[in-house]
């Protein structure tokens, strides 16, 4: 378990780095965005490693971790509603539905990563 999350800990810092990197940069932008299909791709198959070591997990994490999957859920969920009822005139929208809060889920699944790996350490 400690090396398996270790190298995810590892891949996860690297694919942050890279989405941030182009999502920050103007004209590579569209290039983030492809990133974060990727990054997201690597955190739905670190999130079912991470179920796979679920009973040894503390409490502290198990709690995180269920919080993290309820809060992927819902942001599809409602992404799902919005495009229904067509409500994505504005620009901002966009912007917060698809960069603001799946990076933001992101962090927090980096975080629970990095706090795995500490008490691992």
């Amino acid at each position: 378990m400690k090396n398996t999350i270790k190298i995810l800990t590892y891949i996860n810092r690297l694919l942050m780095f890279f989405t941030c990197g182009l999502l920050i940069s103007f004209y590579l932008s569209l290039y983030g965005m492809y990133a974060e299909i990727l990054l997201g791709a690597f955190h739905v198959l670190a999130t079912l490693v991470l179920l796979g070591f679920w009973t040894k997990l503390n409490d502290v994490e198990v709690k995180r971790i269920a919080s993290y999957v309820i809060m992927v859920v819902l942001y599809f969920t409602l992404w799902y509603l919005l495009n229904i009822t067509g409500n994505t005139d504005s620009f901002y929208i966009p912007i917060i539905w698809i960069i603001i809060i799946p990076m933001s889920l992101a962090a927090y699944l980096t975080f629970i990563l990095e706090k795995i790996k500490i008490r691992l350490t």
